[in-house]
């Protein structure tokens, strides 16, 4: 009995990451990081046969007309002004978001209105045909850089830039195989190319094997990236700082000093690795048989995974695997993924940790594709049983209660997403069915997800689903529907005033809705999910609370929809039909 509370507040404080506060950037390196040569080999491709009139260099149009849990162009149920709400955000990532360092992030902008006015127009201007390189758009449409409308570029972090690059995968993939105008298709593969060269600084930065950062930003523009940088060892040659923290700022520590632009944070913590891990997977789900996209990157790609993966299966001086380190030798602070593990103590055996561990190994281990591989994977599914662990307790996440972490849940349903997705044993994708849909997204008692409209958990669950559930891809569509326009400015939001928070009942900013208000974690919430159209700012709104009702911002500051965009474009990739 005396391990529940411990497994109860794993609720509370699981999510061992950034607060919703945290920035992240993006943008393609002024000059791309090389590929490294590798002795990965992927698998061969088998190319569709080219056609008579390829378009665009590398279109091959498809025929493909298999439904989608969203429907696109063509589909019955497709709704052309949320298209439109996300095309606008991958305008706005392609020409400004990324210009940094190829990834997403956080950016603050410009007071002057005429420059805002030239990016929103930027945003319903069509591109010209042939246009396949989007990186330069903000230049060649509207005749200013990226860094006349930005003043401050955030850092690029795993959770949001990860996501990102894998909604610019399942994007690509979707125009490819559903038959995408050819200038369009080119664009979302630049983009894609665009952030795996990143991802490539990402893993090899560090200069450790295994080690991975937790974000990267441009040290020579305005920003994140003007930290300054600790060196990784003291002059006695100890760790420096002594005791290790969330995320220290460090100088290049690549091998041959390759990246003297960037700086990164080290501490990658769980939920950031595995924004990290699903973009590799997903980018080797949609690539791997593209004869489109070289082999260079596809070789780099696995050799990436095959080094993350690395260091997660050694087996340290604590007798655990499944742990980050970083190059001074000491575990990450928030790095253990065993399946022990418990905030960051190791305690026992339970469901959280264990299908959090086995969605990392699972994406890694599909990306990496070798024996040794699917080994270590077998063993986490057979000896170690993951699985059953997930069965018996993956529920202990709902005693958090009022005072759950959303970032948990976020990570929860991810990797539920990873595990789901890349296993490979029909036997544990079955068996995750009950646990995703039942016992995590609308268990009896406790915190229902299912209640709360937020879009990637709910296009998760549809994707886990054999009917793949239109009650959760409905509540998943009308959230995105009310998402914010691109620019998303942070603006603070006050659905309830002073007198209603001392009633403890307040009429939202719709004029209609009426909840009742409590706190919880040191916050003010109502008893009922917020609806999308009037919750308060986040950068990622799958790892806030749904609850909350006020909230501070910045009305220069401006988010990347990263969530908005993993979620939708999720949902066109996943087919419900031939």
């Amino acid at each position: 009995m005396r391990i529940l509370p411990y497994l109860g507040i794993f609720g509370l404080v699981a999510a061992c990451g950034a607060s919703s506060s945290d920035a992240t950037t993006d943008d393609a390196p002024a000059a791309p990081p090389p590929a490294t040569t590798t002795t990965a080999t992927p698998p061969a491709a088998s190319p569709p046969p080219a056609p008579a009139d390829a378009g665009a260099p590398g279109c091959v149009p498809s025929s493909g007309t298999w439904s989608s849990l969203v429907p696109g162009p063509g589909q019955a149920g497709f709704d052309p002004t949320l298209a439109a709400s996300m095309a606008r955000y991958d305008r706005l990532h392609e020409a400004v978001v990324t210009h940094a360092t190829g990834l997403a992030g956080t950016i603050t902008i410009t007071s002057d209105p005429q420059k805002r006015a030239k990016v929103e127009h930027l945003l319903a201007t069509p591109w010209a045909a042939g246009d396949v390189d989007p990186t330069d758009d903000l230049a060649q449409y509207e005749g200013i850089s990226p860094e006349d409308y930005v003043t401050q570029w955030g850092m690029s972090v795993g959770m949001y830039a990860g996501s990102e690059i894998a909604a610019d995968a399942f994007r690509y993939a979707v125009l490819r195989d559903r038959g995408g105008d050819c200038t369009e298709l080119a664009r979302a593969r630049k983009m894609l190319e665009v952030g795996l060269d990143a991802l490539h600084v990402v893993v090899t930065i560090p200069g450790y094997p295994g080690a991975i950062a937790r974000a990267i930003a441009r040290n020579d523009l305005p920003g994140d990236g003007k930290a300054a940088t600790t060196p990784i060892l003291d002059a006695q040659g100890n760790p420096n700082p002594l005791e290790k923290n969330n995320g220290t700022w460090r100088a290049d520590n690549s091998t041959g000093k390759l990246y003297p632009a960037y700086s990164w944070v080290d501490s990658c913590s769980r939920d950031m690795l595995f924004g990290w891990t699903l973009a590799m997977a997903s980018a080797w789900d949609v690539m791997a048989k593209d004869p489109t996209i070289d082999a260079a990157r596809k070789a780099r790609l696995v050799a990436d995974a095959k080094s993350v993966l690395g260091g997660l299966v050694v087996v340290r001086a604590n007798g655990k695997d499944l742990e980050l380190w970083d190059p001074e030798g000491r575990r990450t602070f928030h790095g253990n993924l065993h399946e022990t593990s418990v905030d960051r103590q190791y305690v026992i055996k339970n469901g959280v940790a264990s299908l959090m561990a086995l969605g990392e190994v699972a994406a890694l281990v599909s990306v990496v594709d070798d024996a040794p591989a699917k080994a270590y994977l077998q063993s986490l599914i057979g000896p170690r049983d993951l699985p059953g662990a997930i069965g018996q307790s993956i529920a202990v996440i709902a005693l958090g209660g009022d005072s759950s972490n959303y970032s948990a849940y976020n990570m929860l349903f991810l990797t539920g997403f990873m595990a789901h997705r890349w296993v490979g044993d029909a036997t544990v994708r079955a068996g995750l069915a009950k646990p995703l849909q039942v016992d995590l997204y609308a268990p009896l008692f406790g915190p229902r997800p299912a209640d709360w409209k937020q879009s990637l958990f709910d296009f998760v669950v549809a994707s886990t689903s054999a009917t793949f559930d239109p009650g959760a891809v409905a509540r998943g569509t009308e959230t995105l529907a009310s998402f914010p326009s691109a620019p998303y400015y942070a603006t603070a939001v006050t659905n309830c005033d002073a007198a209603e928070i001392a009633a403890k009942s307040c009429t939202l900013n719709d004029g209609t809705t009426v909840v009742a208000l409590k706190t919880a974690n040191g916050e003010l919430v109502a008893d009922r999910p917020i609806p999308m159209k009037l919750r308060p700012p986040s950068n990622f709104f799958w790892r806030s609370s749904p609850f909350l009702v006020n909230q501070a911002g910045d009305a220069n500051t401006v988010f990347p929809g990263s969530d908005a965009r993993l979620a939708y474009w999720l949902g066109r990739w996943v087919r419900t039909g031939p």
